[in-house]
């Protein structure tokens, strides 16, 4: 699941490109949409064996349930 949701946002962008997106998008970049969301996910971190207190796996993740 994982892996294929990150795959759904792959993208590969010029410098002009993102520039483009941060000025008349108000979505961030895929990058984020990804690692932001994965990052405050718990399976995600057990799946893939990260570290609590990593990047990927922070101590203090967001929770909205």
């Amino acid at each position: 699941y994982f892996v294929s949701y990150a795959q759904s946002w792959c993208a590969k962008r010029t410098d002009e490109s993102m520039r483009q997106q941060l000025i008349s998008n108000t979505h961030p970049p895929e990058e984020f949409r990804v690692n932001g969301v994965l990052m405050n996910i718990p399976a995600f971190g057990e799946a893939f064996g990260c570290n609590v207190g990593t990047r990927m796996a922070p101590t203090n993740r967001c929770a909205v349930w």
